[in-house]
């Protein structure tokens, strides 16, 4: 593995840290909202996730 491929793996695993941190206080202030309990917005979550996964 040349130095430019470690590069880029070094960035994508940064990268996903930061996605990471970014789901988990997506879901802690929605937590927070009372309306993430209707059906719509959580159909709507989970939606989300499911076409980012």
């Amino acid at each position: 593995m040349d130095r430019l491929d470690e590069a880029k793996l070094e960035l994508i695993k940064e990268f996903l840290k930061t996605l990471d941190q970014f789901f988990i206080r997506f879901v802690e202030q929605c937590l927070t909202i009372d309306l993430l309990k209707s059906l719509y917005i959580s159909d709507r979550l989970e939606l989300f996730l499911i076409i980012l996964l």
